[in-house]
């Protein structure tokens, strides 16, 4: 099996269809697996893979693939310039990201703004209709590896109370910011 992308997904598919014994391989366009973690997590991830027997290529790109009755002839290239190299495999798995979901969310029908398919948000997920907030995969994340998330404490006296705990702060409203949502790949994933 050819995994291109290795992102969370991909590395995720690459462990399991490895760990059903499979051969597998995976392409990375960038210079290193699940490039939007630590570099010092990519580096034993690729350790932790070449001990499962996993191959990696970092920073190549899969320039054409061919389904054929005996599965698929996959070209991969290293660089611009370099040679193709071929890969016969059974399948192809193409884990490279997202795209929006809002293909039926009569989103343009309520006036919200739409950029690429996404539904526009502000930094506290707000559109530009109020009273609608958008979060998930109908908008999108402004910088890779992070979704800038705020979250709007409101509500009853009680829930006002809590947040005044947990922040340290006192009001009847309170905004707090994580830099970035937290990602996780499964420990399984990277263990040998």
């Amino acid at each position: 099996m050819v995994i291109m992308g290795s992102g969370a997904v991909g590395v995720e598919f690459a462990s399991i269809f490895n760990r059903f014994g499979s051969d597998v391989t995976i392409v990375e366009l960038l210079p290193r697996l699940v490039p939007v973690e630590d570099e010092a997590v990519s580096a034993e991830l690729e350790k932790s893979f070449r001990k499962q027997g996993i191959t990696s290529h970092t920073g190549a790109k899969v320039t054409g693939a061919k389904a054929g009755a005996d599965g698929v002839d996959v070209d991969v290239a290293a660089s611009p310039t370099a040679r193709r190299r071929r890969s016969d495999a059974d399948y192809l798995l193409v884990a490279t990201g997202r795209g929006p979901v809002t293909t039926g969310l009569n989103a343009e029908g309520v006036g919200l703004q739409m950029e690429k398919g996404y539904i526009k948000v502000d930094p506290l997920f707000r559109t530009n209709v109020p009273g609608i907030s958008a979060v998930g995969d109908v908008h999108h994340v402004r910088r890779p590896g992070t979704s800038a998330a705020r979250a709007r404490v409101v509500g009853g006296r009680d829930h006002h109370r809590r947040a005044d705990r947990r922040t340290g702060r006192r009001g009847r409203s309170t905004t707090t910011t994580c830099p970035a949502a937290p990602t996780a790949i499964r420990r399984s994933a990277a263990s040998g």
